[in-house]
């Protein structure tokens, strides 16, 4: 009895460990019992990083967005992201 008492806390265990080691790895939060994907970002090119940078500097959020929307081809969501992380 006491064998199988064992056997089920480490099957319990494993499964806590294995559901938090997964979020973890998929770099989600977990807000209002939804796990939250992780943000889509874009790689600033090296030739528009310094304007970006003072666009962002000077709180020119939106000229920003329309500048690395016109210069990767991303989405307004990818731009948006990316513009808000530089911003913090």
């Amino acid at each position: 009895m006491k064998i199988i008492l064992i056997l089920l806390a480490l099957v319990a265990f494993a499964l806590l460990a294995m559901t938090f080691l997964s979020r973890v790895m998929s770099g989600g939060t977990r807000r209002r019992g939804t796990l939250e994907a992780p943000k889509q970002l874009v790689a600033v090119p090296a030739r528009i990083a310094d304007q970006i940078g003072v666009l962002v500097s000077n709180g020119q959020k939106i000229e920003a967005i329309k500048l690395l929307r016109e210069e990767t081809g991303c989405s307004l969501v990818e731009a948006k992201n990316t513009i808000e992380i530089l911003s913090r």
